[in-house]
This record gives C-alpha cells, structure tokens and sequence, in this order.
C-alpha cells in the first residue's frame, strides 16, 4: 500500500478532523518516498535476493532499492537484472565501498544500509514510519533481532509488538545498548543529514565499527528502539564477515570498543561502578571470540586488561552479580514506551 501526502489530507477531511495544523502535518508527512533503501553486498548472490524480496513485501510501498555491490566476483549482477527498474545496481570499490557511497549518494530524508543476507518484517516500515511522524528529532530508528542459521529461516510473526525505547540522548542509549545488547545495526534507519555528517572509525575498531557509529548517530537526536526481536531475522553463516578471520581486530581496537563506552560512563559515578563490576566479563567474550590464535600466542588476557587500564578504564575484581542484575533491571524499564495498540 503506497500511503501518500494526499491520502493523509484525505483521512482527515473524511473525518471532520481537519484544520490548519493538521493540514501542515500532512505536508510535511513522512512515507516511504522519503526513505532512500540500500542494501549492500559483495558474492551474496545466493542470498541477496531473500533480502530484497523482504524489503519489497513491506506493509508500506517500497517502489526502489538501490544495491551497493563491493566488488562481487559471483552472478549478483546478472541476478539482479530480472528486477529492471526497480533495482538501481551500483558498482562500489574498496575498503567499506558500499558504505561511503551510500555517504556519498544519499539524497532522501531518510536512509537505511540494510544487509544481503537478513530479512526484516513486513510491518517494520510501517512501524518506523509512524515514529518518524509522530515524535520529533529522531537521529535513529533501530530494531532488536532475532537469530538463524544459514538457510533454516523461521517464518515471521503474523503479529507484531509496537512497543519501543526513545532515548533522548547518547547517555541512555549508551547505557542500554552497553549493558543490555541485542540491537541490531543493519536496520537503523538514519536521518541522512546526521549519516553523510557522521565519520565511521574504521581504524579504530576494525570490523567493529558499527555500534560506535551508533553512539555517534545518538549525539545528533534521539533513538527509537524496537523491543520486538521478530522484526530482524538476522542469519548467521560461515560467510560472514563478522566471523572471518581476514580482518581480525588488534588487541587495542577491541579495548578501543569498550573505551567509546567507558568515555561516556565515566562522567557518571553510578555508571563508572556498573561497568567496572563487568569489565572483564565484556572484554573477555571480545578476547575469546574475536582474537586470532596467533595474537593470543602473543597476548594473555591479562595483558589485554593492562592495556585497557593504560587507556584509563577501571577494572574491579568485585563481580557483584545481584547488584547488576537489579541494575539492568532497571535500565529495562527506563525509557520504555508502549502505544495503545500493542501489537499489530
């Protein structure tokens, strides 16, 4: 359902709500033509076409996607060209190709990067774009997820939790993001101002660069959160980048990671004591799972924790499990906000 400017003004004429101040609200309505959709690959030919079929099956009318493809080898090109029109294929080059030339293309209100081998809802757009119309200076729409393994795809939800988190700075979504997790990266939708304006640290966190490119997003106005994890099916397979090998951090771009946090949570004593009691714990999961063999040769956890404590990050030995628990408790419960209608 294409949803347009004059089917807003339509609606209130056809229920007598109509006036001056709703009349400027309609025209100046966010819809899907204001959201310029990208999706970005490099040999997903096998899988890119789930991901577009699941943006096209939207609630809400998507006429167009642009594909960045960094360098494809595979048949993504030729599979693409049975969509005509409705696909504008673009030809990327280098490191983080598709990502600086979404930067440098981008032209709507809105953008989202979405990626070539995840399905999002068919009610995510719909869902975004009331936010988007409803609250103002939204920096970022952002979703949880749900996880699958390579081709066992569950199928989506038939009903959706419209429920959400608005933080209204960095602080708040720093704190959740941090201490909660579970958010996705490939379904933010950016306002495009914040998103050509905004550098990505690339050498500082490695592959690892997106939530600190969120964080940065969060200084420019508030971010949306969706609870639902239905609204993601996010596939994990041998192919992915996060997994690979080919471009592991260094021991200081994962302390790096945790410092984009600890630079924001230091300022608040509370804060400061929370992720202290965790510290390890996080940079623990970083060292197991993401650290070469050969660095870990050459680096023991504990000369990971000296460097962090070098960059000023406090460490505690005290663990203090019931205290934090209480403490993600509430951080659960802050920001929460749920519409009248629920569920979808």
């Amino acid at each position: 359902m294409c949803l347009t400017k004059d089917y807003y003004i339509l609606c209130l004429k056809k229920f007598s709500v109509y006036s001056s101040i709703e009349y400027l609200r309609c025209i100046f309505v966010i819809t899907t033509n204001d959201i310029e959709i990208f999706i970005m690959t490099h040999n997903r030919a096998n899988l890119i076409e789930q991901s577009i079929e699941s943006v096209f099956s939207q609630t809400v009318c998507v006429k167009r996607i642009t594909v960045l493809d960094n360098e494809s080898t595979d048949m993504t090109e030729t599979l693409l060209k049975r969509y005509g029109k409705k696909i504008n294929y673009i030809k990327t080059y280098g490191k983080l190709g598709n990502f600086y030339k979404a930067q440098e293309v981008a032209s709507k209100q809105y953008c989202i990067l979405f990626h070539d081998d995840d399905l999002i809802h068919p009610k995510y757009l719909e869902n975004a774009l009331h936010v988007l119309n409803i609250i103002p200076n939204i920096a970022q729409v952002l979703t949880r997820y749900t996880e699958f393994c390579d081709n066992m795809v569950p199928p989506f939800s038939d009903k959706i939790s419209c429920d959400y988190y608005l933080f209204p700075n960095q602080k708040a979504f720093a704190t959740h993001m941090f201490f909660i997790e579970r958010i996705a990266y490939c379904t933010a939708i950016y306002r495009t101002y914040d998103f050509k304006n905004t550098v990505i640290d690339y050498d500082l966190y490695n592959k690892f660069n997106d939530w600190p490119f969120l964080l940065k997003i969060s200084t420019k106005g508030k971010t949306v959160l969706f609870n639902d994890p239905n609204f993601l099916l996010l596939r994990r397979h041998k192919g992915q980048d996060t997994w690979s090998s080919t471009n592991s951090p260094t021991v200081e771009q994962i302390v790096n990671w945790d410092l984009a946090f600890w630079n924001i949570f230091k300022k608040d004593l509370f804060l400061r004591k929370m992720y202290s009691y965790r510290s390890q714990y996080y940079l623990r999961g970083k060292y197991d799972n993401f650290l070469l063999p050969a660095l870990k040769k050459e680096y023991s956890f504990d000369s990971v924790l000296h460097v962090a404590i070098q960059k000023g990050i406090v460490i505690s030995c005290k663990k203090e499990d019931k205290v934090f628990h209480l403490f993600q408790r509430f951080v659960l419960s802050r920001y929460h906000k749920v519409p009248s209608n629920t569920t979808i």
